[in-house]
């Protein structure tokens, strides 16, 4: 069904920073779906095997061009609700970046989601507060926030909050108090820290109006 829903999706969406998508069928009784060849790896790795943090420029590059993708998808009605680093591509070279895996996300003009049952969905470290909540439909700002979280992980190098267990994990997310990104990478620059903990807001009306206005500032940063 996820693979099914990624097609529909995809078809939807046509932006240089989100992967492209060609075809779902099975073969040999497993079903597969064919996307474009991309040389590099997802952030995630890109993290482990640095051992540390990206640099501001990186982030500043590959996070407004997810943005921007972000951005797109919304305006065809998307929400992605699962955007963290293992779902954000880096080309080699580390100057492109495409936004992928839509398997999960909402379309907001069907009525079917892949939902499977879940009440929580989407990676747990990166889900926004008002996610933990019963009847709050996920919207654009759910993707900011996850983006924030994202980008949080990419310039320090940690997740934004933890604990001992998925119970730990979610009360901190839901009642915990955001470290500045400074305390934990001293060489993050005012700007790039203001950014990420507005778009980390405790409430999504707090954060910027859409993913165009952050991207915008994240290139305002390179200037």
């Amino acid at each position: 069904a996820r693979f099914r829903q990624e097609m529909r999706i995809c078809r939807r969406l046509n932006h240089s920073a989100i992967v492209r998508t060609y075809e779902f069928g099975v073969w040999q009784s497993r079903r597969f779906i064919t996307m474009e060849v991309l040389d590099g790896e997802d952030m995630a790795r890109v993290l482990m095997r640095a051992k540390g943090p990206m640099t501001e420029e990186a982030v500043r590059t590959l996070f407004a061009q997810v943005c921007r993708g972000l951005d797109a998808a919304h305006d065809a009605g998307v929400i992605h609700r699962d955007v963290k680093p293992h779902n954000i591509f880096v080309l080699k070279g580390q100057t492109e970046a495409r936004l992928m895996d839509f398997g999960i996300a909402k379309v907001q003009d069907l009525t079917t989601t892949a939902e499977a049952g879940l009440s929580i969905i989407g990676t747990p470290a990166y889900l926004p507060p008002e996610r933990l909540e019963d009847g709050i439909a996920p919207g654009p700002r759910t993707d900011l926030y996850s983006v924030g979280a994202s980008m949080y992980h990419a310039i320090t190098g940690e997740l934004p909050f933890g604990g001992k267990d998925i119970s730990a994990l979610l009360t901190a997310i839901a009642m915990g108090k955001l470290k500045p990104p400074q305390e934990h990478n001293p060489l993050i620059s005012d700007g790039l820290q203001d950014l990420i903990m507005t778009a980390m807001a405790r409430l999504p009306s707090d954060r910027p109006k859409d993913c165009a206005t952050l991207a915008d500032s994240l290139d305002a940063l390179s200037t």
